[in-house]
């Protein structure tokens, strides 16, 4: 009959515990440096965030200051058009029919008047387009932020539970390897000598 050789447990208490020291190592480094990645990713999106709102309140001012100057150089001899809601693009719509019918019909405006209040409206234009795009810049940082928390939220979770079951790992892997064999090992070393 033949015989089976021990198993090694001696190895298998050691890896136990090896592996658990490597996953405590890993689950600390992982917090730390996932998260001072993420903490800096939230920073700086709120920094850029923080300057798009800048950037939104002087581009409202200015749309604001336009708008004003348009209503005072350009008055609409229609009531119905100056009505205030009508939307300012529409305004100035009316504005430029009433402006190129009459310096059609007898030159009565000058073409630095028409080109005045064209320029005006074309920066009035852009203000309007990069106001909806810095929206739309906000609106994404304020997801990305989002994100970036539920990720860093999930990353200390299993970064906790890997500490905690890797800690586990290693103090049970110590304690079978030493009451289990390196005990009667020493024994048998000092029974020798």
């Amino acid at each position: 009959m033949m015989t089976i050789p021990n198993l090694p447990t001696d190895n298998l208490y050691k890896f136990l515990s090896i592996a658990g020291l490597v996953t405590v190592i890993l689950s600390i480094s992982s917090l730390y440096f996932n998260g001072k990645s993420l903490n800096n990713d939230i920073i700086e999106m709120n920094q850029k965030i923080a300057q798009y709102n800048y950037e939104f309140r002087y581009l409202k001012c200015e749309v604001s200051e336009i708008d004003k100057i348009l209503d005072k150089d350009f008055p609409l001899p229609d009531s119905t058009l100056n009505n205030s809601s009508i939307d300012t693009i529409g305004k100035c719509n009316g504005v430029i029919s009433i402006l190129k019918y009459e310096y059609a019909k007898n030159k009565k405006f000058k073409d630095e008047n028409l080109n005045y209040f064209l320029e005006m409206y074309t920066t009035y234009l852009k203000s309007l387009k990069r106001l909806d795009s810095i929206e739309i810049e906000v609106d994404y940082g304020i997801k990305k932020i989002n994100y970036q928390t539920k990720l860093l939220k999930e990353n200390r979770t299993y970064s906790l539970l890997g500490l905690i079951l890797g800690s586990i790992c290693t103090i049970a892997g110590f304690y079978l390897w030493y009451n289990k064999s390196q005990k009667y090992i020493d024994r048998k070393i000092k029974n020798e000598v």
